[in-house]
């Protein structure tokens, strides 16, 4: 009988297979740290991050920053190759790894896809997402540069969403997308797995009721000093 080929043990291994090999089910045993544990799951060693196909019923076993051996075996996937896990063993909790500083225009290059970015931005709108398997996550739809693209946060609390739309924030997440079946990334999402990596460095606007009248014939006019308004 043919040996078994021993496991690939980083996620850069992982990832530079084509997608005729990783559709072999190769066996993996990578140890990292969990950077994403809400509507999807993400795992970066010390090479690179990379999609977990966790089951929608196992996903609350994962919590980020848990940090450990992860076993299974590889799998194409619809853009990049990805692990389906047969077990993840928790040696401990770790901080995560620094997120690297990106603009917009390098999000759909497919280069970052899985790994952990910081991009600075405005929030324009809050979609809370009511399916099930999303009841604990809120969209946000946010600009940078010159692109707008939603942003997916778990477990945040209901009280941040009153003052985040309009706000000047900077996000620290997981980079997914939406691909079709030519293994084509046509849209980005940002997967941000804490509270504490959506930072808010200018409020939003206030209340309408609140904003002094400004009167039409005013608007666009230079205000030295001023705000351009």
């Amino acid at each position: 009988a043919a040996l078994s080929p021993p496991p690939l043990t980083t996620a850069a291994a992982i990832r530079a297979l084509t997608p005729e090999r990783a559709g072999q089910a190769l066996p993996v045993l990578i140890r990292g740290v969990i950077t994403c544990a809400g509507s999807l799951i993400f795992i970066q060693d010390q090479t690179a991050g990379i999609f977990v196909d966790v089951p929608v019923s196992a996903k609350g076993r994962y919590h980020v920053g848990e940090y450990g051996d992860l076993a299974g075996y590889t799998a194409p996937g619809l853009f990049a190759p990805q692990v389906v896990p047969a077990r993840f063993t928790v040696l401990g909790v770790t901080p995560l790894p620094p997120a690297h500083v990106a603009r917009f225009d390098e999000l759909s290059t497919g280069k970052l896809d899985s790994q952990r970015v910081e991009i600075a931005g405005i929030i324009r709108a809050v979609l809370p997402d009511k399916r099930p398997d999303l009841r604990r996550t809120v969209t946000l739809k946010m600009a940078s540069d010159d692109g707008v693209f939603p942003v997916t946060v778990s477990d945040l609390p209901p009280e941040r969403l009153a003052s985040v739309v309009d706000a000047s924030v900077r996000v620290r997440g997981v980079l997914g997308g939406a691909f079709i079946e030519r293994r084509q990334m046509i849209g980005t999402k940002l997967y941000v797995g804490r509270p504490d990596d959506l930072i808010v460095d200018e409020d939003g606007r206030p209340e309408a009721s609140g904003v002094p009248a400004t009167p039409v014939a005013t608007l666009l006019r230079c205000s030295p000093g001023g705000r351009h308004r």
